[in-house]
């Protein structure tokens, strides 16, 4: 568990036990005709609410903001494992990377996209073999397609598209 949810947890916990201390407080009292109902309601709703539901509130936004960071920092994680295994093998499935990372072939796919939309990726894919090639940005030729060799067509920002084999190639920026 992250500090952030540690501390989230610990924020929601103290707000639950201030509630009821002061609530058993002023129950107590009222119970034993040393507060009246005024003066419990009023002494719950200046101090023991306010403090309470504050400690609450600050402990589940701070709990909500460390799982979104984990999960931020495990997305970016898994990308880095795909960017890695292709880089490293120059080719591979993309089954093969899921299967390594024990994820779905369409999360590689989304991690695929983010890669080539933060400018990490270039190379390119053949959707139908599902396989991935990483290709230098220097190497790389843009006018024909390195699977087939046919002319290659422009399919979008920083792609092209084989018109014969449906590779998708992604230009180097």
């Amino acid at each position: 568990m992250s500090s952030g949810r540690t501390l989230g947890t610990w924020l929601m916990v103290a707000g639950g036990l201030w509630l009821i201390g002061w609530s058993v407080f002023f129950a107590v009292g009222y119970a034993a005709g040393e507060v009246d109902s005024r003066a419990a309601i009023l002494g719950a709703l200046m101090f023991a609410f306010p403090v309470g539901v504050g400690l609450l509130i600050g402990g589940a936004v701070a709990r909500s903001r460390a799982m979104k960071h984990d999960a931020d920092r495990a997305d970016t994680q898994f990308e880095a494992r795909v960017l890695s295994m292709i880089e490293t093998a120059g080719s591979t499935t993309i089954p093969e990377i899921a299967a390594e990372l024990g994820a779905s072939t369409q999360q590689v796919r989304e991690a695929l996209y983010d890669l080539v939309a933060k400018r990490l990726f270039t190379g390119y894919v053949n959707w139908d073999a599902q396989r991935v090639y990483s290709v230098a940005a220097g190497k790389m030729p843009t006018d024909r397609c390195p699977n087939c060799g046919a002319k290659l067509e422009l399919g979008g920002k920083d792609t092209a598209v084989c018109p014969y084999c449906k590779n998708e190639i992604f230009l180097p920026h």
